[in-house]
């Protein structure tokens, strides 16, 4: 009588033992495995040190068709501690978020003078601290830059605030404090995800609560 011999598959052995070995998964990650996704930390970027050079192709795109003047963007959302959240465009200034049908001009309906390394800024927000303006990223996009920075008139003893940029409602990059580190503006370059669904602007607000007049000047989304 002839015999006959089953075969076994080596394939599910395989399988079995590279799972057993972590190499591959099967089904939803471990409770180790989530609780190392879940503790992966963020790392929050910052501003490059004082006296970098600044490129002026970057942080000025002015005419560059790649770039997205963020004035030009309707926010989800504007809010500011004190005043207005106040958008120049070359010169002309408009508010966005809420503000009644007459508000009155910004301090006082003197010129508010932006400069950085003796270069004019006409386009910038002008907000005060505490201050969120909160963006859907548009499309194909792939970096956030501006320069925070402040009026001509505001002096070292006068105000103190950071910036912060979040991506999805996570914190990526944060400014030390403008003013207390003897520094007249911070230097901000944002990458964007693909994934990114949300920007966030915001001004976090220092001490002595006092001239927190924070400015974005040239906030650009560049392609």
């Amino acid at each position: 009588m002839r015999k006959c011999v089953k075969f076994i598959s080596a394939r599910p052995v395989l399988i079995a033992a590279l799972i057993g070995l972590g190499l591959i998964s099967c089904g939803e990650p471990s409770s180790s495995q989530q609780k190392k996704q879940a503790t992966t930390p963020i790392v929050v970027a910052g501003p490059p040190p004082e006296g970098t050079p600044i490129d002026w192709s970057v942080f000025a795109p002015i005419g560059n068709p790649d770039a997205i003047y963020a004035g030009d963007v309707t926010p989800m959302l504007a809010e500011v501690g004190a005043d207005f959240c106040r958008v120049f465009t070359n010169g002309a200034e408009r508010i966005i978020g809420n503000a009644p049908p007459n508000p009155p001009p910004a301090l006082g309906g003197r010129r508010i003078i932006i400069k950085v390394q003796g270069r004019e800024c006409q386009s910038f927000f002008f907000t005060h601290a505490p201050s969120r303006i909160v963006y859907k990223v548009p499309e194909g996009v792939k970096r956030f830059t501006a320069i925070g920075t402040m009026p001509e008139e505001i002096h070292e003893s006068e105000g103190t605030w950071s910036y912060i940029v979040k991506i999805n409602d996570q914190k990526v990059f944060e400014t030390p404090w403008l003013v207390h580190a003897k520094q007249k503006y911070w230097l901000i370059d944002v990458p964007i995800p693909s994934h990114a669904k949300t920007i966030q602007l915001i001004v976090h607000e220092g001490n002595n609560k006092f001239c927190d007049n924070a400015v974005w000047a040239w906030p650009y989304f560049h392609k």
